[in-house]
C-alpha cells in the first residue's frame, strides 16, 4: 500500500468524502397534510354468525348441568347482546352515510340460535353437544387455518 488512507481494495476514503458535497440538515417547514382513512363497511355477518354459533355451543353443552332459568337468563343476555350490536351497526351506518344494510340476519340470529339451542337441548345430552362442538371449532380451525 502506498498511502495511509487507501484500503487494499484502491477504496480511497478522504478522496471520496471531498468529492461529496456535506449534507444538510432538512427540516419540514409545514406539517405534512394528513389524509383520512376512509371507513369501510364489514363485509358479511361473520361475527353475528361466529357469536351465534359459540352460544349454541356453550349453552346447549351447560343444558344438563344449569337449571331452566340460568338458560333463560342466557337467551335473554344474548338476545341484549345482539340487540346492541345491532344499534351500534345503524348508529355506524349513519354517522358514515352509508345505505342501510339488510336487518334480516339479526333477528335470524336470535331465533335460530335459541331454538338450535333448545332443538340440542332436547335431542342430544350436553356430553355429545361438547363433543360435537369441539369437533366443529376444531374443523373451524383447521379450515382458517388453510385458507386464511
Amino acid at each position: 500500500m502506498t498511502q495511509a488512507s487507501e484500503r487494499w481494495d484502491g477504496y480511497d476514503e478522504e478522496a471520496t468524502q471531498a468529492e461529496t458535497p456535506p449534507v444538510r440538515d432538512f427540516r419540514r417547514t409545514t406539517p405534512a397534510r394528513l389524509k383520512p382513512i376512509p371507513v369501510l363497511r364489514r363485509r358479511g355477518h361473520w361475527g353475528l354468525l361466529a357469536g351465534t354459533a359459540l352460544f349454541v355451543m356453550v349453552t346447549a353443552s351447560l343444558a344438563d348441568y344449569v337449571p331452566v332459568t340460568a338458560r333463560v337468563v342466557a337467551h335473554l343476555l344474548m338476545w341484549a347482546a345482539v340487540g346492541v350490536a345491532l344499534l351500534v351497526v345503524i348508529q355506524r351506518e349513519q354517522r358514515h352515510g352509508w345505505q342501510p344494510a339488510a336487518r334480516w340476519p339479526w333477528g335470524a340470529a336470535i331465533i335460530g340460535g335459541t331454538a338450535v339451542t333448545e332443538l340440542l337441548v332436547l335431542v342430544a345430552s350436553s356430553p355429545v353437544v361438547m363433543l360435537g362442538s369441539a369437533v366443529v371449532l376444531v374443523v373451524g380451525l383447521v379450515v382458517v387455518l388453510t385458507f386464511g
